[in-house]
């Protein structure tokens, strides 16, 4: 590691940051630092919380990026919290000249889903800072064997979609060219699918029998599970 640029990467036990640290790690441009309790091999490891700027600044102390990534569904986030967290990450990384933030966002949209607007809220507060940063943002088993997928949307308009796992490809771009990337946007999409063409694809890949269960809007607000916040997001991709 020695030479080597640092990037922290917060969050490298989950799918976003996990492949971030990957990517990083078998690329060997950068040293790699996780925010994690977890060994990633070839990182260093590090213990912070997200809602403790103090470790946050001992965390980011001499590293040249940080990939910024949050979860509103966390025990104790929601709106307020995912903010205060992504600003304190913001607030870190310019109290330590990071020279390259990179984080993981979601745009304003006129439906205001609560989990959209706290990212790109931060992400607001961050171009504001002057850190250089880039942000990146994404546009049931049955009984007879077969995968029920139930929707509240029109099946026949495509979205865009990318695998998770390929997060850390459009990270490291990002960090290894910051003259094309630092303060601009990278939308992320890898492809435009619609939910029949997903379960088809489900459905020869996995060897299954995948199909949707199209349910209405009333029976969607009848399930107490997240029915304000889903609903809403169906809204913004104006697929329900």
């Amino acid at each position: 590691m020695k030479g080597k640029k640092t990037i922290a990467v917060v969050g490298a036990t989950g799918q976003q940051g996990g492949s971030v640290a990957r990517f990083l790690l078998n690329d060997g441009t950068f040293a790699v630092k996780v925010l994690t309790q977890l060994i990633t091999k070839g990182a260093e490891v590090v213990q912070a919380e997200l809602n403790d700027i103090e470790t946050l600044k001992k965390a980011f102390e001499g590293v040249y990026g940080v990939f910024g990534v949050t979860n509103f569904w966390a025990p104790g986030a929601g709106y307020e919290g995912e903010i205060r967290q992504g600003k304190n990450l913001v607030d870190a990384a310019k109290a330590k000249n990071v020279k390259h933030f990179v984080w993981s966002t979601l745009d304003h949209t006129a439906v205001k889903p609560a989990h959209w607007e706290s990212k790109a809220e931060v992400n607001d507060y961050l171009i504001a800072s002057g850190v250089p940063r880039t942000s990146t943002m994404s546009p049931q088993k049955q009984p007879d064997g077969s995968y029920k997928l139930p929707l509240i949307m029109v099946t026949d308009i495509p979205f865009a979609v990318y695998p998770v796992a390929e997060t850390g490809a459009f990270v490291l771009a990002a960090f290894l060219h910051p003259e094309e990337w630092i303060n601009k946007d990278i939308k992320i999409a890898t492809d435009f699918l619609n939910p029949n063409r997903i379960v088809e694809l489900m459905s020869k890949m996995s060897g299954k029998r995948v199909f949707v269960d199209q349910i209405n809007k009333e029976q969607f607000a009848n399930d107490k599970r997240l029915p304000e916040e889903l609903h809403d997001n169906m809204r913004k991709w104006k697929i329900i």
